[in-house]
């Protein structure tokens, strides 16, 4: 079955036949033999090969020609499907299109909501590490009664169809700063300092910026 499907594919696409093409095939080898049996001792010998080569490219171009209106049916119909593919994606982006932003639109929520609960929970962190080194009791005192004025959520947040992914990159504060080898501006280089350090950051004139994404 697949054969014949080929078959007719290539009557379609005006494939020559193996007997339209079979009085060129017949003389390959022979004209193999004659090639390496050549040996250019004289210049007789020189125009043989002169000759021999001129027969070999005609041979070649003919089959090349012979050739020629197969691949403009193939060029025809890749065209054509490549119309098709460039129309169905088309319009199966215009389709996905208003959920791609309603998705990006919450995601970006997801994210503020994660920032803002982080930026607290640090705030709670720091304020109850600020308390347990406070020597002074009144100054303990009022850190702890700081704490109930930072609201959090009852328990962290997780996404039940994806996931937060750290996505730092490096933002440049101060250019006069830099180092020499990042005054290009190598944002490359800077992003990737950046994913490797993370919070210990620390490039002169640069920050880390973590702007996490959804996956």
């Amino acid at each position: 079955m697949k054969k014949e499907n080929n078959e007719k594919a290539l009557e379609a696409y005006k494939v020559p036949s193996s007997s339209k093409v079979s009085a060129l095939t017949n003389s390959v080898s022979d004209v193999i033999a004659k090639v390496k049996a050549l040996k250019i001792t004289s210049a007789k010998k020189f125009e043989e090969a002169e000759t021999l080569r001129s027969s070999v490219k005609a041979a070649i171009k003919k089959i090349e020609s012979l050739y020629e209106d197969s691949l403009a049916e193939v060029k025809k119909a890749k065209a054509s499907i490549e119309s098709v593919r460039k129309t169905i994606v088309s319009k199966q982006a215009s389709l996905t299109a208003p959920f791609e932003e309603a998705l990006k639109e919450l995601n970006m929520k997801l994210i503020a909501f994660q920032n803002e609960e982080e930026e607290r929970l640090f705030k709670l962190e720091e304020i109850a590490r600020k308390a347990e080194e406070a020597k002074n009791p009144k100054a303990k005192e009022k850190l702890l009664s700081e704490l109930p004025k930072i609201k959090t959520t009852e328990s962290r947040a997780s996404l039940s169809s994806g996931s937060f992914i750290d996505n730092w990159k490096a933002e440049v504060t101060d250019f006069s700063l830099l180092p020499d080898e990042y005054k290009i501006v190598d944002q490359v280089a800077l992003n990737k300092a950046a994913k490797e350090l993370k919070d210990s950051f620390n490039i002169p004139g640069a920050k880390a910026v973590n702007e996490k994404f959804i996956r």
